[in-house]
């Protein structure tokens, strides 16, 4: 067996500027030695597991620090579109994770991420807003319990008497019993009680300091949880502020919309499903374009009805319950336009088609049919008296 060549000085270097960056058989192939031979040296040189170097991680190592859970969060992070790079070494497919984009793609998805388990530095240098994230989840576990710890008895029992006393508010139990208010509201809930904590004062309005903790929470990535605790509203009326700008519940959304704005920057435009949350001159825009849409309706209506010029001004006639054709109106209305008690013709299904029809007598049968049944008759009294059945 012959004696492995020495590795040079030039050829050291080149591992240490390469280590990394290649697999271990691309590596053999460039250096034209074995793979053995790449290990040994590595280890002489002192250099750090092929997987642990350079700017990647693998998936395994990077669940471990977050303690996240590799069968439920895995899919999850997948689905939310965790960059993973798979890299082969040494004949194994193994899931990497760029160190720089995982930390963009944290900043983006920072409500799913619980950094006060995470060590700090554990997976190098951090951003900045990492350190005010771990301190506000930090605060949000010494004050809520996690979602995944289940109720006892005992909590069962102090809740249902912190309700029926109808003295605290849903921040106050939350506050008592260290659960979030939706645990308590999912949990009165499951328990089947009637009863519910005092609602809270929506007619409070918010000062622009509030509104500056809740602009800042937002871009810390705060959950409503701790903003609830610095601003001193309820979860619940923080919920409903961010829906009422951003038509979303989600902060992640906000904060995107939001920009390096204020709050209430950056909000979509309202359409008029969004009515409840509408602002006093957004509704008055809507009424107008609204009765400007019905005149046209109207107008569009009355040059389709195609009725006599006796009957012009009764151009909805052909659908109102109330109308006669010799009689007219039977409600003694002047004309459609100022009508108050028009009564749309109600819907009837057909005993024999079973199609939907309208029409204001009670029938058993559409039009259509009825007349098909007036035809076979026809025919059946013509085929009798041919025949001198008759």
């Amino acid at each position: 067996m012959g004696q492995a060549r020495n590795w040079t000085k030039e050829e050291k270097e080149r591992l240490c500027e390469e280590w990394g960056q290649y697999s271990l058989p691309t590596m053999a192939k460039r250096f034209n030695r074995s793979i053995e031979g790449i290990k040994i040296m590595r280890q002489r040189l002192g250099l750090p597991d092929l997987i642990a170097s350079g700017e990647y991680i693998t998936l395994n190592t990077l669940i471990q620090e977050l303690g996240l859970g590799y069968s439920y969060d895995v899919p999850r992070l997948k689905r939310m579109g965790l960059p993973i790079k798979h890299q082969t070494i040494i004949k194994k497919r193994v899931a990497m994770v760029d160190i720089e984009k995982f930390w963009t793609f944290a900043e983006n998805n920072a409500h799913f991420f619980d950094f006060s388990r995470l060590m700090p530095f554990a997976l190098g240098p951090e951003p900045e807003w990492v350190k005010q994230k771990r301190h506000s989840d930090k605060q949000r576990r010494g004050m809520i319990k996690p979602h995944n710890i289940n109720w006892t008895a005992s909590e069962d029992d102090h809740l249902l008497m912190l309700v029926r006393q109808q003295r605290y508010s849903y921040m106050d139990i939350s506050r008592i019993l260290h659960r979030s208010e939706g645990a308590i509201q999912r949990r009165l809930k499951d328990l089947g009680v009637p009863d519910r904590p005092l609602k809270a004062d929506n007619t409070v309005k918010w000062t622009d300091g509030e509104l500056k903790l809740l602009t800042d929470g937002i871009k810390k990535g705060e959950n409503y949880e701790t903003l609830s605790l610095n601003i001193g509203k309820s979860a619940k009326a923080i919920r409903g502020k961010v829906y009422s700008c951003y038509l979303s519940e989600s902060l992640d959304n906000a904060r995107r919309l939001m920009g390096e704005g204020s709050f209430g920057d950056g909000r979509p435009p309202r359409k008029l499903k969004h009515k409840n949350v509408m602002d006093c001159e957004e509704r008055e825009c809507t009424k107008e374009s609204l009765s400007y849409l019905c005149g046209l309706l109207k107008g569009r209506m009355k040059q389709l009805s195609g009725v006599s010029e006796e009957f012009s001004e009764f151009w909805q006639k052909d659908m109102c319950q109330h109308w006669d054709d010799v009689q007219g109106c039977t409600k003694c209305e002047e004309n459609c336009d100022v009508c108050t008690s028009f009564e749309r013709i109600k819907p009837q299904a057909c005993k024999r088609c079973g199609a939907t029809f309208y029409m204001r007598e009670t029938s058993l049968y559409c039009q259509r049919c009825i007349e098909d049944r007036r035809k076979a008759h026809k025919k059946k009294v013509a085929y009798m008296l041919s025949h001198g059945k008759w």
